[in-house]
């Protein structure tokens, strides 16, 4: 599920996030449920019913081969899956950032990224 900019949480600030329930292993026949809402501000556990209940008219509902949900090697999950028709403002340009580009894997190794809270 792809909550966009509807709020899960009002103590919570930024931005929320999907949440995602996997199963260890793989299926190539799985089909995965997903869906993509556009609804804003704070969710109610009513918008949230409807949702989950594939009922509400402000979300987009797919569904998608496992195999196409996953990207790369390392099997990063990707929100909108390969299919085109999926694809997020944001997928779109992190497509065209990495088409024709060299990793930065590829001219060292990165190991963390900047720590937080860690200067003194």
């Amino acid at each position: 599920m792809n909550f966009n900019e509807l709020k899960l949480f009002e103590s919570a600030l930024g931005q929320h996030n999907m949440i995602t329930i996997l199963q260890r292993g793989k299926d190539e026949s799985a089909i995965a449920q997903t869906c993509i809402t556009q609804k804003q501000g704070f969710a109610t556990s009513e918008i949230l019913q409807s949702i989950l209940d594939g009922n509400d008219s402000d979300t987009h509902y797919y569904t998608v081969q496992q195999s196409d949900l996953y990207d790369g090697d390392e099997y990063y999950i990707r929100l909108t899956g390969k299919n085109k028709t999926l694809q997020s403002p944001i997928q779109v340009i992190l497509d065209k950032i990495t088409k024709g580009s060299v990793n930065l894997g590829f001219f060292c190794n990165v190991n963390q990224g900047i720590v937080t809270g860690a200067d003194r």
